[in-house]
């Protein structure tokens, strides 16, 4: 059992067979549980930091991007991608929050337990809870921590993509802007074109 790492002083009968293999059985949990988001945690991670240099790099191609036939189509694939990042990230930000808060309420359980222990049995069970506290809580609770703050570089990373999507939207609206302005001054000419036709035909018909 994982307990034994503890080495708690003199344990009675009663504290094996109840209290001991209770807290046995959510030290395995929790270490079972934190095993798992450690991996969530580090692929989370790993997406969002590739995530932010894409964007970055989507952010510094529209500073320095110089107008061209094709831009229209390039700003329909930054879309595309820019699109992908932020519902990527927002599903591992749910992860995240998943992560930490099953974390939190399982440490705050055992931490209440043993606590609970100590209001009713010996120093032995002080000694224990500071044994389970220095190998195999702290650890989590590290890993807590690390979560927490891997949630809030998700938050930026998503306010980051956001951003960056409207402003290549603010672009394609512009250049459909100019295109329709365009497209209006080729109408209006080819208009005059056509009344200076007619007016010529009328002039020759006299």
């Amino acid at each position: 059992m994982h307990f034994y790492a503890a080495k708690p002083k003199k344990l009675d009968y009663y504290f094996f067979v109840t209290d001991f293999l209770k807290i046995d059985l959510l030290l395995h949990k929790i270490r079972r549980e934190a095993g798992f988001f450690k991996k969530q945690y580090e692929w989370a991670m790993g997406e969002r930091e590739k995530a932010d240099k894409e964007i970055s790099e989507i952010l510094h191609e529209q500073v320095f991007k110089k107008n061209s036939d094709d831009e229209m189509e390039a700003l329909k694939k930054d879309t595309e991608k820019l699109s992908r990042i932020y519902t990527l990230l927002s599903t591992d930000l749910v992860l995240l929050k998943n992560a930490y808060k099953t974390l939190t309420s399982m440490l705050r359980e055992i931490e209440e337990f043993t606590s609970a222990l100590i209001e009713h049995k010996e120093k032995k069970s002080e000694e224990a809870k500071e044994s389970i506290e220095l190998l195999y809580l702290r650890p989590i609770k590290s890993l807590a921590v690390e979560v927490a703050r891997e949630e809030r570089n998700i938050r930026n990373s998503i306010k980051n993509a956001k951003t960056a999507l409207d402003v290549i939207k603010s672009r394609i609206e512009l250049i459909r802007s100019e295109e329709a302005l365009a497209l209006q001054e080729n109408t209006g000419k080819l208009m005059e074109q056509n009344i200076r036709i007619q007016e010529q035909g009328v002039s020759l018909q006299a």
